[in-house]
Formats: C-alpha cells, structure tokens, sequence
C-alpha cells in the first residue's frame, strides 16, 4: 500500500477532526459542528482559501484529540457554506478534493492547524481491458449492494454510471456504503487509484454474502 506524495504541494490548512464519521473525496456532505476548536477552524478556512482537512479522530469519546489519536492521512475539503443553528452548533457543507497526509501539527489553540501534502493518486492505463472490467464489475456489484442494504438511494447508481476515473469511482461508492470506520479509513489509505478499486471490489463482494 504505497502513499504517492507531490512533495512539491505542502501546503498549511486547519485540521477539523471527524468523530465517528469519515468524509471522501468527489462527495459533499453536510456536518453539524460542536466543539469550540473545530468552529475556529472553519471559520478560519472560510476567512482564507476554504480549505481545511477532514481527519478521523480513532477513538469518538475523546473531547479534545492528540495527533496521535487522529489518522495522519485525512481528505483536503472546500467548505462552501456555513450556518449557524441554535445552541451553538454549526451545519456546514463541505466537499472532499483530494487526500492530504500531515507532516506537523503547525498549532493547538485556538484551532488545529496542519502542514500537509497533497498525495498524488498515481497514474494508471485507461485502456487497459482489465480496469475497464474491474469498473463494470465494481458498478454491477453496487447496483446489487444497493438493492439489498435498502440504505442507499438508487439515484446514486445514475451518476456513476458515467463516472470514468478509478479512485472517484472507489471513493463514492466506498463513501455510501455501511462498512466498519476502519475499513473505510484503510481504502481512504490506498493512495493508487488501482489498488484502491481492487480493495473496495472485495469488500462489496463480501457485503453481498452477509
């Protein structure tokens, strides 16, 4: 499982961590946000260039995570909005961009601040007859997933069908279904594009027996 980093794109960012939940990247979602620190930090990325890393925190009962109890490899994400609801929670709506691995934790107060680099997902042979196959088969086998979880909305099968890029593909499929947090976090590790398709295949498969 090699991580492919663009050494040349470190780049500084707020890092706001995900209790329970994991963001990919090609998705938006929206996130109702608590804790003092982490509303700095979107306000901060709002008041700059919008983006902040969405990391997860490995264990949700801790209030105030250390470095060590947050994954190193997060999802670099545009906030695009921000709305303040009451009690002191804000919804924001964020949209993942690519994977980032921090390098050091740049400050704590009053708001996690990172220094990342943005992972390159490799390149891999369009062409190639395998990858288109491993496509279809991954497709056919969602459209199956989907129609037993009952969980899923089947207008997610519409725009994935025109969906040619390998880690997109794996990214939004992996990002609707209900899998364990740690095995999201492991295909949100598999930088190669490839790899990462190969790994999600599997696990679908493995879901359609449960």
């Amino acid at each position: 499982m090699g991580t492919k980093v663009n050494n040349n794109k470190k780049i500084m960012i707020p890092l706001l961590p995900l209790r329970g939940l994991l963001v990919f990247p090609h998705t938006a979602i929206h996130l109702d946000v608590g804790r003092a620190k982490s509303i700095k930090a979107l306000k901060h990325s709002m008041s700059e260039d919008s983006l902040i890393l969405l990391s997860t925190q490995k264990d949700v009962k801790i209030d105030s995570p250390n470095p060590n109890e947050i994954y190193t490899i997060g999802t670099i994400a545009k906030v695009n909005q921000l709305v303040k609801l009451p009690g002191n929670t804000i919804r924001v709506l964020v949209e993942g961009v690519g994977r980032g691995k921090i390098t050091e934790y740049i400050q704590k107060d009053p708001f996690l601040k990172v220094e990342i680099v943005e992972i390159d997902e490799g390149e891999y042979n369009k062409e190639d007859l395998e990858t288109e196959a491993m496509i279809r088969s991954t497709i056919s086998h969602f459209k199956e997933y989907i129609k037993l979880s009952k969980k899923v909305s089947p207008g997610v099968m519409v725009s994935l069908n025109s969906i040619t890029e390998l880690g997109k593909l794996a990214d939004i499929v992996a990002s609707h279904m209900s899998i364990k947090l740690e095995q999201k976090q492991e295909i949100l590790e598999i930088t190669e594009s490839k790899e990462r398709l190969m790994k999600l295949h599997g696990i679908l498969i493995q879901e359609i027996e449960i």
